[in-house]
């Protein structure tokens, strides 16, 4: 964790917040999770830089929606708490071995 720069951690903690956010939302957790990890969206995250990963998590489950054609609401859904730490690490576990 101390090699990660201050802005790779906040990366970590907008996809963190992302993920809540679509569980609060009424998303499909697991639907949502697999939608977001092979999307534009995330492959954007994964850049050196680009603006959608500074434009907030609000913006970001948008852009997700739409290029999904609409993500499924209800089904299953998860505590707020393994939401945010579930793409708190995958973004996380993507600065560590450049996955």
């Amino acid at each position: 964790m101390d090699k990660l720069r201050l802005d790779q951690r906040q990366l970590c903690d907008i996809q963190g917040r992302l993920f809540e956010l679509a569980r609060a939302n009424g998303y499909d957790c697991p639907a949502f999770i697999e939608a977001f990890m092979n999307s534009d969206v995330a492959r954007r995250m994964d850049s050196t830089f680009d603006f959608l990963q500074w434009a907030g998590e609000e913006y970001l489950l948008e852009e997700l929606d739409a290029e999904a054609g609409g993500l499924p609401r209800a089904g299953a859904t998860w505590g707020r708490e393994p939401m945010y730490w579930t793409g708190y690490i995958y973004r996380l576990w993507h600065y560590l071995t450049g996955e």
